[in-house]
């Protein structure tokens, strides 16, 4: 019985639990990025709210400093936007 209402339970949740995105989406082909420098500090920002490295290529800086001195001290930051609607 556990086993028969566990299955229908996983089931049910795969079929309604489809994500569709709206059309409010921003598409891949308009992200832009940039090195900036400044206050002795090197990084790259990106349009879509990421700042650093977000993999192995080597056009990309992670916060660097001093600039040109090969330290690194944080890869990847993100920006996280959240609202309370009552």
């Amino acid at each position: 019985m556990k086993i028969t209402f566990s299955l229908f339970v996983f089931i049910i949740t795969g079929l309604f639990a489809q994500h569709i995105p709206s059309d409010e989406r921003g598409g891949p082909n308009f992200r832009r990025d940039t090195n900036i420098d400044a206050n002795q500090v090197r990084a790259t920002v990106f349009n879509y709210g990421i700042m650093g490295r977000t993999g192995a290529d080597p056009s990309q800086y992670p916060f660097e400093w001093p600039i040109n001195s090969g330290h690194m001290y944080i890869a990847m930051t993100a920006l996280a936007i959240g609202a309370s609607v009552e």
